[in-house]
């Protein structure tokens, strides 16, 4: 498991240094409930087809998963959702790792088309939270927090 989790790390890492901007990871800093929690919490998921596009579906957060066409029925289900992928002849294979070695069902989505799907997928879905005073907790003197607590 430490050799997949390092791997998974590095192909993160090289992502974040091919970025014209700065971005932050957590890959490999969570545990399975911060995960979660992460998902929930989230506006939108963008995932290939691994644990993280599940858990975002059935906590109800949209999802932009980048699928390898190696089985239809494993896509998200009962959430606003955007499965991207090339179409290649090799579709369906039933592996997990490409049988061919080109990964092209993947490879071939272009990263704008990932952007669109997000863009248009937050549209479709985003409702703003409105905050107010009286959703914001109460604190033990009967008001409403404002700030950064200070020691009495």
């Amino acid at each position: 498991i430490e050799r997949w989790q390092a791997l998974r790390i590095g192909r993160v890492e090289s992502v974040r240094g091919a970025m014209r901007t700065s971005a932050y990871t957590l890959a490999g800093c969570l545990d399975f409930a911060e995960l979660c929690a992460v998902i929930e919490a989230a506006d939108l998921l963008v995932s290939n087809n691994t644990a993280p596009a599940h858990i975002a579906a059935a906590l109800g957060t949209p999802v932009v998963d980048l699928y390898a066409l190696t089985n239809p029925q494993h896509v998200p289900w009962r959430v606003p959702h955007r499965v991207l992928n090339h179409d290649v002849p090799c579709r369906y294979c039933y592996k997990s790792v490409c049988p061919v070695g080109h990964h092209d069902c993947l490879a071939r989505v272009a990263p704008a088309e990932v952007a669109d799907a997000a863009r248009a997928l937050l549209d479709a879905t985003f409702q703003p939270v409105r905050a107010t005073l009286s959703a914001l907790p109460v604190a033990s003197s009967g008001r409403h927090a404002s700030g950064p607590v200070q020691a009495s």
